[in-house]
């Protein structure tokens, strides 16, 4: 943080008569050649250090009033410790402060004191990082062992801007989750689901790391984009797992293997959620009552003892014995299983995301 401070303060020994040197009412004089307040960032982040007692400082100009008012506007590089809160990050906003007070010297000794309760942006130039929203001059006192040690605390109300975390950062993420349902709508007979799955993964993890190294690291609040990532993760992980089973069922209909008991009542359940339709064998009944030109049901009831009555009579039967007794194909657990995660997990990560998108942004908006 680079500021400019604007420091007053009156010296007695610095006073004159403007009469005697021809009225002149100021003059400037180097910093080192008269006494200056010793003041220090306390919360600063590397090194306490003097603020007016750096050596590159020394041949700055002050100005010199006849009163002994002595004016100096110092230029400061302060790197100061600031407690941030992470949870709704890159849409957070943070309250920063800046104590600057005297060494050792009590409020009898050296009164600081601001005139000002904000900071002047006069001179402000804008950041790409941050939004100041507001600011606050305070002046506040500290106490050591009883003794009272005046300082003014600073403190600035910012605001990230998100651009650049949205376009490089979330949206990337946002895109590889959208794109890993479609994972399922690849036919298993193309050898191509697995690798799908795994391009994705592998570059979820990527995108994952360079999110994660942009996140300020700090236990104090959890971040939400942090458990957003980890979930969509948890799920593209799930997705490939999902996928390598579905290849394993594709395995057994190459080998012409039947599906078991509870694979077959697994289908069942997939063929009621999904509104499945299979070609049965009333379809076949009516090809056969095509081919032998009956026009009615009626005519088939009648015709009892023709062929075609009593090959009508044994598909009915069978219908009727076998309608709780459905035998599935490996095809068909592939096609319903496919489908239903391609909805269930389109729709998961949709939601997970818009969720997630929201709490963030109105959690951002809220601490402003």
């Amino acid at each position: 943080m680079i500021i400019k401070s604007l420091e007053f303060w009156h010296d007695y020994r610095l006073q004159w008569d403007p009469e005697d040197y021809d009225n002149m009412t100021d003059a400037f004089m180097r910093l080192s050649d008269i006494w200056s307040p010793p003041l220090l960032l306390n919360n600063a982040a590397k090194e306490i250090s003097i603020m007016n007692d750096a050596s590159s400082l020394s041949s700055l100009s002050i100005l010199v009033f006849n009163i002994g008012l002595v004016a100096w506007l110092a230029p400061a590089n302060f790197l100061a410790q600031c407690t941030i809160n992470i949870k709704y990050y890159p849409f957070d906003s943070q309250s920063c402060h800046v104590v600057v007070s005297s060494w050792l010297f009590l409020d009898y000794h050296i009164p600081i004191t601001s005139p000002s309760d904000t900071i002047n942006f006069d001179i402000y130039e804008q950041n790409g990082e941050w939004d100041i929203t507001g600011s606050s001059v305070q002046n506040i006192s500290r106490i050591l062992s009883g003794h009272h040690m005046p300082a003014v605390k600073f403190t600035l109300n910012l605001s990230r801007k998100y651009s650049y975390y949205l376009m490089n950062m979330l949206l990337p993420v946002i895109i590889l989750a959208v794109m890993a349902p479609f994972v399922f709508l690849l036919p298993a007979a193309s050898g191509e689901k697995i690798g799908y799955a795994l391009t994705i993964l592998l570059s979820l993890s990527v995108v994952m790391t360079l999110v994660s190294d942009n996140i300020p690291p700090t236990s104090t609040n959890t971040c939400i984009l942090s458990v957003y990532l980890l979930m969509i993760f948890m799920i593209c992980s799930l997705e490939t797992l999902l996928t390598v089973w579905i290849c394993r069922i594709h395995d057994i209909k190459v080998t012409n293997q039947q599906l078991g008991h509870k694979m077959n009542k697994f289908t069942s359940l997939l063929v009621v959620i999904m509104r499945y339709r299979r070609q049965n064998k009333s379809d076949k009944l009516d090809l056969l009552v095509s081919k032998n030109t009956i026009a009615t049901v009626h005519d088939l009831e009648i015709v009892k003892d023709s062929k075609v009555g009593s090959e009508v009579k044994k598909a009915w039967k069978e219908e009727t014995d076998t309608e709780t007794k459905i035998e599935y194909t490996p095809d068909e657990l592939i096609y319903l299983f496919d489908r239903f995660n391609f909805y269930m997990f389109i729709i998961l990560t949709v939601v997970v995301t818009a969720i997630i998108m929201v709490v963030l942004q109105i959690g951002g908006q809220a601490k402003q």
